[in-house]
């Protein structure tokens, strides 16, 4: 068990936390937008057939921010669906995954 092996494994550990945090924080916002985007068509649909009230209610500039927010989240819901994306949140995943056996082996070693 030398010094060295011990800030090896540190310094994966910092990097495997860092990674898997920023991972599963994009991961969260991509289910962020897609709870928005169901959410939001659902209201898109209902307001058109109510739409004197619900322009009443939220006016103009409200009802504008509303369907700009959705429409947003709809078109971010369908970038995050698209192979490539898929394939590079995936491939991420995986690097996070061999890193964390890294370090299982390491702590092996060590112990």
């Amino acid at each position: 068990m030398s010094d060295d092996d011990k800030k090896k494994l540190e310094h994966l550990q910092d990097s495997y936390y860092e990674l898997y945090t920023k991972e599963s924080r994009e991961r969260r916002h991509r289910r962020y937008c897609y709870i928005g985007s169901i959410i939001g068509i659902t209201f898109m649909f209902i307001s058109t057939s109510f739409e004197n009230e619900f322009y009443s209610f939220f006016g103009t500039l409200g009802m504008g921010l509303i369907q700009a927010v959705t429409g947003l989240c709809f078109l971010m819901s369908v970038i995050f669906i698209l192979p490539g994306v898929r394939a590079e949140s995936n491939a991420k995943w995986q690097e996070i995954e061999e890193q964390r056996k890294k370090i299982e082996r390491l702590r092996k070693k060590i112990k």
